[in-house]
């Protein structure tokens, strides 16, 4: 485990070839990646457990042709306009719902659910 964190930086995105998360099912796998400092993952397809584990704990996982990323590519990712700047080069892909925006805007899925809780909170004992 000690060579994958000499190999990432915080911040980077994994970029996969091939279907990402197939058989992946356990929360665990996401927050790994998550813990190496993964801010988004690209892939043509993705298991769709694995896909909604990484919006769920707030990774953007996009789903796009991959094969003009190079590895160690500098690459801007845009989830509001739905373009990834690679070079002079943009991938454009579809556009996440705004409730799966508001989801990493809010760190994942249970910080959306404590921060709604904590608002209706306050707006119903409000004076």
């Amino acid at each position: 485990m000690e060579k994958i964190f000499q190999i990432l930086d915080f911040g980077d995105v994994l970029v996969n070839d091939s279907i990402m998360g197939i058989g992946s099912s356990r929360e665990q796998a996401v927050s790994a990646l998550k813990s190496a400092g993964i801010q988004a993952i690209s892939a043509p397809n993705f298991g769709r457990i694995f896909f909604r584990n990484c919006w769920n704990l707030g990774i953007p996982a996009i789903e796009i042709n991959t094969n003009l990323i190079r590895e160690s590519d500098s690459i801007t990712l845009n989830l509001e306009t739905g373009k990834i700047l690679l070079g002079t080069n943009v991938i454009n892909f579809s556009l996440p719902p705004k409730f799966m925006l508001d989801m990493i805007n809010r760190k994942g899925l249970l910080n959306s659910i404590k921060l709604e809780r904590d608002a209706d909170y306050e707006s119903s004992n409000a004076i």
